[in-house]
């Protein structure tokens, strides 16, 4: 189970590596056209709303990102509290125990992946920005 797990994670990883560079690439060729010398300040202004605009995206991906994590963070957090509450190790709640166990583990690694996810999608917004 964990070389499934594992692999899985690694495909994920290289998907967000490759879609990131993707991006990348794409948004790096309109910068430098947005910053070409010969260009007019009123072309040049265009050029910076079309940057915005092919931008707009990857920001709407961010926030989508940060809120799929706040929602993650909630149901963690719940499940935390059950876990902490000793009435859970009880014998009648065995079975919602280890349930909620892996709930937490679930939604751990789900949280991590959004959370690289989000942290790609960040640097790259960062790196057009300023």
């Amino acid at each position: 189970h964990r070389d499934l797990h594992s692999t899985s994670r690694r495909q994920r990883q290289m998907c967000i590596r490759d879609s990131y560079w993707t991006v990348h690439a794409y948004t790096t060729a309109t910068v430098n056209q947005a910053l070409d010398a010969g260009a007019t300040k009123k072309e040049q202004r265009q050029q910076q709303a079309e940057i915005r605009k092919k931008l707009q995206p990857l920001k709407n991906k961010l926030k989508s990102h940060e809120k799929k994590m706040e929602e993650l963070q909630s149901k963690l957090s719940i499940v935390d509290d059950k876990l902490s509450d000793s009435t859970s190790y009880e014998d009648d709640n065995k079975d919602n125990l280890v349930k909620w166990i892996a709930q937490q583990g679930s939604l751990k690694q789900e949280l991590s992946d959004v959370e690289e996810s989000w942290f790609a999608i960040s640097e790259e917004l960062e790196s057009f920005e300023g």
